[in-house]
C-alpha cells in the first residue's frame, strides 16, 4: 500500500539501500575529508557525522511513510540532532548547516542517480520525489537553525 508521501516510480526499499551505498561511496572518496567544517572535528565527532548520512536516509524513509504531524516531527527531530551534535562538537551554526547540507546534497544526488538508473521517465514521479525530499530537508534545516538559536538564547 502506497502512502500519499511515498515516492512513486522506484521501489522505496531498493532506493534507500542504493542511496545509502552511494553516500558511503562519496564518504570513501574522501569528499567528506575535504570539507572545512569536517576538518575541525576530532575522530569521535567525525564518526558521528559519518553516521549522519545514514540517519538522514532513515529519517527520510520514516518521513515518507508518515502522515501529518508525525512526518513533520521526524524532520524536526533530525534537525535537533544535527544542532545538538554541532553544539556538542563546538561547531558554529554556519558549520553545522554546512554539515547538514553536505549530507542533504549527497542524498539528493544519490536519489537522482537511483531515478536515472531506474529509467524513471514520468515527470510526476520526479516532481514528487524532489518535492518530498526538499520538503523534508527544508523542515530539518529550519529545525537545526531554530535549535541553535534556542541554545544561543539560553546561554545569554
Amino acid at each position: 500500500m502506497q502512502t500519499s508521501r511515498e515516492i512513486k516510480g522506484v521501489d522505496p526499499e531498493y532506493a534507500l539501500r542504493d542511496v545509502l551505498k552511494r553516500i558511503r561511496f562519496k564518504i570513501k572518496e574522501n569528499q567528506l575529508e575535504s570539507e572545512k567544517w569536517y576538518q575541525k572535528l576530532d575522530e569521535d565527532a567525525r564518526e558521528k557525522y559519518r553516521e549522519s548520512g545514514k540517519n538522514l536516509m532513515q529519517s527520510l524513509a520514516s518521513y515518507l511513510s508518515a502522515e501529518g504531524e508525525d512526518a513533520s516531527a521526524e524532520a524536526r527531530s533530525l534537525g535537533y540532532e544535527y544542532a545538538s551534535r554541532g553544539r556538542r562538537f563546538g561547531l558554529k551554526l554556519i558549520d553545522a548547516t554546512r554539515a547538514f547540507l553536505f549530507f542533504r546534497n549527497a542524498l539528493l544526488e544519490a536519489m537522482i542517480a537511483v531515478y536515472l538508473d531506474a529509467r524513471v521517465s514520468d515527470t510526476g514521479s520526479w516532481g514528487e520525489m524532489l518535492t518530498s525530499l526538499h520538503g523534508f530537508t527544508d523542515q530539518t534545516m529550519i529545525s537545526l537553525m531554530e535549535t541553535y538559536e534556542a541554545f544561543e538564547n539560553n546561554n545569554r
